[in-house]
């Protein structure tokens, strides 16, 4: 298992790179334009979904799954060492998105809202790669990465609507709730929420891949 673990962050080391570089401008460049930091956590969202769902996409592709299975490892072993791979690259982020703006505001101590924001928007990532492994391993990662993109371009879009609407329509209601709960809610509820439902997806997980003709 700690081989598998080792193989992904050796195989992202140059995407590991990149999309830190990415983090620290994003979050940089919202410091700069706007001034608040409350949101920016949600950047450490692109170390999860994006370093995870390119190794799962790889691994498929070259017919990965075939060599790990034909390994002396059971099955369960193999699809944990993905979800804490995924915990690994989220904790990176998480851990850079709090340097970086504990840099830009020169102080130890984050604001208890953008720390309560980093955890909801990091494990948020978390659960989102769990959601596309369970259906990688039923449908193909192909089909699993459409679903994700499909998904948050929905969101992107039903979120601009319900602004256009202004706070007095539901929907936009709906979204500034959600904004406020990620916001006042503390910090270590959010991930301990996040972790349970983490471990129940992975637990889904290693029964689809167990019966899957995909991987």
């Amino acid at each position: 298992m700690l081989n598998i673990i080792i193989k992904d962050i050796y195989q992202s080391r140059k995407l590991l790179l990149l999309y830190l570089l990415m983090l620290v401008g994003f979050i940089v460049a919202v410091h700069i334009f706007t001034g608040d930091l409350v949101g920016t956590g949600i950047f450490a969202m692109i170390f999860p979904l994006g370093l995870s769902i390119k190794n799962e996409i790889y691994e498929q592709k070259n017919k990965g799954y075939s060599l790990i299975k034909s390994m002396p490892i059971k099955y369960y072993k193999i699809v944990v060492s993905k979800f804490i791979i995924t915990a690994i690259f989220a904790l990176f982020g998480l851990i850079i998105s709090i340097c970086t703006i504990s840099i830009l505001t020169k102080s130890i101590y984050l604001d208890s809202k953008i720390f309560a924001f980093s955890i909801g928007s990091v494990t948020a990532g978390m659960i989102f790669v769990g959601i596309f492994y369970a259906i990688a391993y039923k449908f193909g990662a192909e089909k699993a990465n459409a679903f994700i993109v499909v998904f948050f371009a929905f969101t992107v879009v039903l979120a601009q609507v319900a602004f256009l609407f202004h706070k007095n329509v539901y929907l936009s209601n709906t979204i500034l709730a959600i904004e406020r709960f990620f916001k006042n809610t503390n910090g270590y509820i959010l991930l301990i929420y996040a972790l349970l439902t983490y471990l129940l997806i992975m637990l889904l997980s290693i029964k689809v891949f167990k019966n899957s003709k995909v991987v």
